[in-house]
């Protein structure tokens, strides 16, 4: 049976063949999330905004509920790996260390990716994500 890569879908053979990590260190990198925003562009381009963005609200809950780790492609895993840098060339390199819970962590990267890949912030993120960015990004 041929195994598709958790993130960016292209097969990988067998689950073996890739490398496996956990929920934390996916939905907290800020490349995982431009792989899923930009997904959703071309829903957005085809459907209009407002579609796209309600299906990419609708992805960040299910990755907030999954427990299952990721099993990912050599490309993916190197992603992953730079999650530290990945955080810092957006401006979040103190998301980890700033007192904030794993799931704002995982809404803030998700918000902030949407916001540079799309132009806006995302809608189906409330005030209070945004508030937890700021003090993020404002703590020095």
């Amino acid at each position: 049976m041929s195994y598709a890569c958790d993130v960016c879908s292209i097969d990988i053979g067998s689950k073996s063949s890739g490398r496996t990590f956990g929920d934390a260190e996916v939905c907290t990198s800020p490349g995982y999330w431009e792989v899923a925003a930009k997904k959703q562009k071309r829903f957005a381009d085809l459907l209009g905004g407002g579609a796209a963005e309600n299906a990419y609200g609708m992805f960040i809950q299910q990755r907030l509920h999954d427990q299952n780790g990721f099993t990912v492609c050599p490309q993916c895993a190197a992603m992953i790996d730079r999650r530290n840098t990945q955080l810092k060339e957006i401006g979040l390199e103190r998301l980890v260390t700033g007192g904030v819970t794993p799931r704002e962590q995982v809404l803030v990267v998700a918000g902030v990716v949407w916001q540079r890949t799309m132009g806006n912030w995302p809608s189906c993120l409330d005030s209070t994500v945004r508030a937890v960015r700021d003090k993020v990004m404002a703590t020095p």
